[in-house]
């Protein structure tokens, strides 16, 4: 069975989940199994107002968002997703890996693994994601960033190109 690793922000709510999974057969009755959980303590001194240090941080946000369906008709061979993808918050990340929701008006019925690079403060990039998946109808979709805010590693020095 395959191990992953990541970080679960305080307070956040956001889906868990595994990609890429290699199987032989199609998967059935798949089970998340939370292994090993350890948990760090943050200084207060370092973050006295933890929830505006976050929500300083976590500022993304989606527009624009299109969802056209596959068709022959038209030539397109794929569903084609589109939409502008922004940070608006005053800090640059090395990498946000996010996980993209989707729904048919209030059914979730897919998540897509989006890994962005070095994305900068105040940007706002296209993103356009192809899909083959038979019957494919997405009404909305959410955005859950990964990222270790905690970690300074995460974030692009000013002026880094």
């Amino acid at each position: 069975t395959a191990m992953a690793q990541t970080v679960v922000l305080p307070g956040a709510n956001r889906p868990l989940a595994f990609f890429g999974f290699k199987s032989a057969d199609y998967p059935s009755n798949a089970r998340l199994v939370i292994k090993n959980v350890t948990w760090r303590n943050l200084d207060k001194h370092l973050y006295p107002n933890l929830k505006g240090y976050q929500a300083e941080r976590n500022i993304w946000q989606i527009d624009n968002f299109k969802f056209t369906r596959a068709s022959r008709l038209t030539g397109n061979p794929s569903h084609r997703l589109e939409f502008a993808l922004s940070n608006y918050s005053p800090y640059s990340f090395w990498k946000v890996n996010f996980y993209v929701e989707l729904f048919n008006e209030e059914e979730r019925i897919g998540l897509i693994f989006l890994p962005e690079e070095k994305f900068r403060s105040q940007e706002t990039r296209q993103v356009d994601v192809r899909s083959f998946i038979d019957d494919l109808q997405v009404t909305e979709v959410k955005i859950y960033p990964v990222v270790n805010i905690f970690d300074p590693e995460e974030y692009l020095p000013a002026g880094e190109d």
